[in-house]
């Protein structure tokens, strides 16, 4: 019953303690990908699954990108060593999951360093905590259950009040940025580019980079021209009745303005007002376009 980026974990520790059992040689991003192959076996709308798809990035961009990252710097100090592994495994998964949360809530994060070292020490506190709780209650020694998992709340306040803290500094989020699909993709494909050989020179990988970000953004730049200049409609149902909206240069025009249906549709085409019509007013909108 539990979540399916929890299940991915699961299955993936599974993998690798038998490996070790059996002496058997294991690459981690082998583990993943089989993983990830059996839970799509079992079922195949977990692709869909917002909270699978960061779960699996993350862990990819920890396999492939925290060792090169890591190894940049190495600090004398063992606090400072501390925090530039910390920043450096919260680089590499900010530079995989930054398309997908984009895609996905149009916002992204720009203190995620800062988030990540503060739950850094937190986080084993608390599970070391829930395990500890539970074990208590197995042995009905409740007192100290409830002792332990009052550590563990104060713990967790203290971590959502640091988040808190830090979303109300200035810049602490980019909103309203929207990418499509095929943006995706080429953010993939383009980063497969680049690290698909490894280049003997900075030159070269930053000539790769730069191409791959150029690319991208007359892509994107392209795609907006696009969607300010035509119009499009939006179909749908609602109460059983069909509904549409018309869609124009960061307008829209719709026979149901109060319809949720719409509403996310309308966020990605950065819509600046809607305007209630009735379908004749939109057959006849259209026909003027």
């Amino acid at each position: 019953g539990c979540e399916v980026a929890a299940f991915r974990a699961v299955v993936m520790l599974s993998l690798f303690l038998m490996a070790k059992k059996t002496r058997r040689n294991t690459c981690p991003v082998n583990v993943l990908f089989a993983t990830a192959f059996a839970l799509q076996v079992g079922c195949p709308d977990n692709l869909f699954d917002v909270g699978y798809q960061l779960s699996c990035v993350a862990v990819l961009a920890i396999f492939l990108i925290y060792p090169s990252i890591k190894r940049i710097l190495y600090p004398k100090s063992r606090m400072l060593r501390w925090l530039w592994e910390a920043s450096a495994v919260s680089l590499s998964v900010q530079m995989l999951i930054m398309p997908l949360c984009l895609y996905h809530f149009s916002s992204f994060p720009v203190h995620f360093s800062l988030t990540n070292i503060l739950w850094l020490p937190l986080t084993p506190a608390i599970m070391f905590a829930g395990i500890l709780g539970a074990g208590a209650q197995l042995l009905h020694a409740d007192e100290l259950a409830a002792i332990v998992m009052t550590v563990a709340s104060v713990a967790v306040q203290a971590g959502i009040k640091g988040l808190l803290v830090l979303n109300e500094l200035p810049f602490s989020n980019l909103k309203c940025i929207y990418l499509e699909a095929e943006d995706l993709w080429l953010y993939y494909l383009g980063y497969l580019y680049i690290g698909s050989t490894v280049s003997r020179t900075i030159c070269h990988r930053l000539l790769r980079v730069s191409m791959v970000a150029v690319l991208f953004t007359i892509m994107y730049s392209v795609r907006e021209l696009a969607f300010s200049a035509a119009p499009e409609i939006l179909v749908f149902a609602k109460s059983g009745k069909l509904q549409c909206e018309l869609y124009y240069q960061y307008q829209a025009w719709s026979t149901a303005p109060d319809s949720k249906v719409a509403t996310a549709y309308r966020l990605r085409k950065r819509t600046g007002s809607i305007y209630a019509a009735e379908p004749d007013q939109i057959r006849h909108i259209l026909a003027t376009l």
